[in-house]
């Protein structure tokens, strides 16, 4: 795993300080994705940050580290700095985004599989960090749709890359969430294709149920997609 450190370089208030924090007081590592869609312009790390800095007149960008849609993992800031990211939490919470909107789209397989890398390597450097969580997990975020991924997921793919297992990209593809607009247009399938009264044969309501919840990944679709031809259902 390489790292960019770019950390003398990275955006900064021009005027306001940073606050500092005892590394030993990090309990959490946080993750987020940035909410704007892969390849437009301001969709990177440095942007965030210029952002941050910029227009929200922070002292810092509110993320410690950045995962490009490429793979490239950048390191803005050092631990002991407080990014703002999670209100109330900043003091105890080390931030990661992964540029990119994941409630239409998702992480790149290589994107994804680095931010694993990141958060092992992390771990242990951190003496009392013990939580690994999504935006929307910290206490008042609930209503916040970050990082659009399932944590539950990534907290099991870690446990495995912690093991020593590697995750190949078809894997990762697969277990990867459907995003809010692939979950509508599978919802509107499984309408018709859960119909009792239109099909004698109909796929079971749970999925429907799933989907609504924003429950599907990609393998859950493709086995619906294979479900649905074997019964002759269109």
């Amino acid at each position: 795993m390489n790292i960019l450190d770019i950390r003398s370089s990275a955006p900064r208030h021009r005027t306001k300080l940073p606050t500092l924090r005892a590394i030993s007081g990090i309990r959490q590592i946080v993750l987020h994705h940035g909410m704007t869609r892969r390849g437009l312009g301001g969709t990177n790390y440095e942007a965030y940050c210029r952002f941050h800095t910029q227009t929200n007149n922070w002292s810092v960008g509110g993320y410690t580290y950045g995962v490009e849609p490429d793979g490239v993992i950048k390191w803005g800031y050092d631990w002991n700095i407080q990014t703002p990211h999670v209100g109330n939490s900043n003091r105890h919470s080390l931030g990661i985004v992964s540029p990119g909107d994941f409630r239409f789209e998702e992480p790149t397989t290589v994107q994804y599989q680095r931010a694993l890398e990141l958060v092992n390597w992390l771990l242990p450097q951190l003496p009392n960090c013990d939580k690994v969580i999504g935006h929307q997990e910290v206490p008042g975020y609930a209503w916040k749709n970050c990082p659009a991924f399932s944590m539950n997921q990534f907290r099991a793919d870690l446990q495995r890359v912690q093991q020593g297992e590697t995750l190949d990209e078809e894997e990762v593809y697969f277990n990867m969430k459907l995003t809010k607009v692939e979950q509508s247009a599978v919802v509107s399938m499984l309408e018709l294709w859960t119909d009792e009264k239109r099909y004698s044969n109909a796929l079971q309501k749970s999925w429907l149920n799933r989907a609504k919840a924003g429950e599907l990944t990609v393998r859950d679709a493709v086995r619906i997609q294979y479900e649905a031809q074997r019964r002759g259902i269109r």
